[in-house]
């Protein structure tokens, strides 16, 4: 099993925690010393607590990265979904015919 996956499963068996508090963590929410991570839900700062053997791959899997989401999928996303400034640049909308001045028979 791939490290991100079984640190993930780790991460939820350990903390009992739902999915989406442990997939929202980021980077910096996480308290290595103090083996835990900041989650805040509706304005209430909860806290997701482990086991020092996960924060051990939890600080491998963050490695160099001090800030953005602490499980990063691992592939990028298809073409139809990337910004347009990953295509090569600002992708300008034709303009209509009507906002031009153009006739209808050029456009």
């Amino acid at each position: 099993m791939p490290p991100r996956e079984l640190t993930f499963w780790r991460l939820m068996y350990e903390s009992a925690a739902c999915a989406d508090w442990v997939l929202s963590l980021n980077v910096e929410d996480v308290d290595m010393a103090r083996d835990r991570g900041r989650v805040t839900r509706d304005g209430a700062v909860r806290w997701v607590r482990w086991q020092d053997v996960t924060t051990r791959r939890l600080a491998e899997l963050a490695e160099g990265r001090p800030r953005g989401p602490l499980f990063l999928a691992d592939r990028r996303p298809a073409p139809a979904r990337m910004p347009a400034a990953h295509l090569g640049g600002y992708v300008r909308p034709r303009t209509p015919p009507e906002m031009t001045g153009e006739s209808q028979a050029t456009a």
